[in-house]
C-alpha cells in the first residue's frame, strides 16, 4: 500500500517541472568564511543537522509477539570547521552529537568525528594524519550530507567497526592519483574497539581487548572512461552525474586477543570490499560487496571463528521537479559456516531536494528480516527525514 502511495505521489508531482532547486542555487560549498586580520590561516565554519521521525513494527516470531514503536530523534548534528594555514597545511574537524533521543538513549554526549591534518606533497599525492576516514566502504566514506538515505546499510556499518573503530581511529594515510583514472589510499593506524567488536549474535567481549597489532590496508578506485570520474565521492548527483568507477579495498588488523570474562580468544580480522558506481543523468546505481574474515560466532560460548559476507545495491532516479525515488536491497550472511543467520534489508522511498544537499526531506519504508539463529524477527518502519547542511 505504501509503495503504491509513493508511486502515485511521484507521478502526480512529476508534472511540476523546475530548472533549478526551489530554494535556489546549491552550487556553493558548505560553510562561511571567517575573516582573520592576522592572516595566519583561512577559517571556514559550517553546520549540519539531520532528523528522523519513525514508526516501527517488530514481529518477533520466536516469541510470537508483535509490538509497535514511535521515535523522534536527531540522527546527526555537526559543527564543522576547516582551517587552511599559510604554510600549506589544512586542518578539518567536526564536533558531533548523534542519535539524540533515539529509542531510550536520551541526550547524547558531544565527541570529535574527523580531526585531521592534510598536506599536499605534489599535485598527485598528499598525506593525511590523525582522525580521518579509512576507505573500508564507499558508503561509509561518503559524507552523511551526500547519502541517498540517512541510515547506511547494516553491512556497511559493520565494515565501519571491523578493523578500525568507527573507520577513523587515529591513523596516517597516503592519498594519491595514478594518471587521470586511478585513485588510491594506503593507511596504517589504530585498530578495533571492544565496545564495537561484535560477534554474529551482536555480543561484545565483556573484559575488552587485551592486545592487537596496527591496522593496515589499501584501497584503489578506477574510473576507466574519460570524463566519468568522481571529483568528490557522493551518492546524490541531482540528475547531473556522469560517473563510472570500480573499487577494491583490503584492510587487516592482526593478532587481536579478546577477554570474554572466562577465557582469552585470538583472531585476525581482514575486510575485503568491492564497489561499483554508475551515474548517468537522472539514474544512479551503487553496489558494494563485503567479506569479513575472522568473525566470532558466539563469544559467550566458544572461540569458533569463520567469516561473513554480503552485498548492498541501491539506486535513485532523479525527476526534473527535484523528487527522487530511491530503493535499496542488502543481504548479509553473518556467519557462512552456520545456517539461518542471514539478515535481509529493503528500503524504498523518495527524497525531495529543495536545495541540493543543503536542504532536503524524504519519506521511506524499510523492512529488515532476521533469520532464525539471529533473532527470528521482521522489523518494518515508515520514516520521515529532514536534513540541512550549510
Amino acid at each position: 500500500m505504501l509503495i503504491k502511495c509513493l508511486l502515485i505521489f511521484i507521478v502526480f508531482t512529476s508534472s511540476l517541472f523546475a530548472t533549478e532547486f526551489p530554494m535556489g542555487d546549491a552550487s556553493k560549498s558548505w560553510g562561511v568564511r571567517v575573516d582573520n586580520s592576522d592572516e595566519q590561516f583561512k577559517l571556514k565554519l559550517g553546520t549540519r543537522i539531520q532528523a528522523i521521525a519513525k514508526n516501527s513494527v517488530e514481529d518477533d516470531k520466536a516469541n510470537d509477539k508483535k509490538q509497535s514503536f514511535t521515535d523522534f530523534y536527531i540522527r546527526r548534528m555537526r559543527l564543522m570547521l576547516e582551517i587552511k594555514y599559510k604554510e600549506g597545511w589544512k586542518f578539518y574537524a567536526d564536533i558531533r552529537n548523534d542519535d539524540v533521543s533515539k529509542g531510550d538513549k536520551g541526550e547524547q554526549d558531544f565527541n570529535i568525528g574527523d580531526a585531521f591534518l592534510e598536506k599536499k606533497i605534489n599535485n598527485k599525492m598528499k598525506v593525511r594524519m590523525l582522525r580521518a576516514k579509512v576507505d573500508v566502504s564507499r558508503a561509509q566514506t561518503v559524507s552523511s550530507a551526500r547519502l541517498l538515505f540517512l541510515n547506511r546499510a547494516s553491512i556497511a556499518d559493520h565494515a565501519a567497526q571491523y578493523v578500525s573503530h568507527n573507520r577513523r581511529a587515529a591513523n596516517a594515510q597516503l592519498l594519491g592519483t595514478i594518471g587521470d583514472k586511478t585513485d588510491y589510499q594506503l593507511v596504517i593506524g589504530d585498530g578495533v574497539y571492544s565496545g564495537k567488536f561484535f560477534d554474529t549474535k551482536d555480543a561484545t567481549p565483556s573484559d575488552g581487548i587485551v592486545k592487537q597489532n596496527a591496522m593496515i590496508g589499501a584501497k584503489i578506485r578506477v574510473s576507466p572512461l574519460k570524463g566519468k570520474k568522481d571529483t568528490k565521492l557522493k551518492e546524490a548527483y541531482f540528475g547531473t552525474g556522469q560517473v563510472l568507477s570500480f573499487g577494491l579495498g583490503v584492510f587487516n588488523t592482526s593478532n587481536i586477543t579478546i577477554d570474554n570474562g572466562t577465557d582469552e580468544y585470538e583472531t585476525s580480522r581482514t575486510l575485503y570490499n568491492l564497489e561499483a558506481t554508475y551515474a548517468h543523468n537522472a539514474f544512479t546505481l551503487l553496489a558494494e560487496a563485503f567479506k569479513f574474515d575472522g568473525e566470532f560466532f558466539d563469544l559467550n560460548a566458544s572461540d569458533r571463528i569463520g567469516h561473513s559476507e554480503g552485498y548492498v545495491i541501491q539506486g535513485e532516479y532523479y525527476l526534473e521537479n527535484h523528487y527522487a525515488p530511491f530503493i535499496r536491497f542488502e543481504s548479509w550472511n553473518r556467519f557462512v559456516q552456520e545456517d539461518e543467520v542471514t539478515v535481509k534489508g529493503t528500503a524504498i522511498g523518495v527524497n525531495r531536494y529543495l536545495k541540493g544537499e543543503k536542504f532536503r526531506y524524504g519519506i521511506f519504508y524499510t523492512k529488515d528480516e532476521f533469520e532464525e539463529n539471529i533473532g527470528d524477527k521482521t522489523v518494518e518502519s515508515v520514516q520521515l527525514s529532514m536534513m540541512m547542511n550549510y
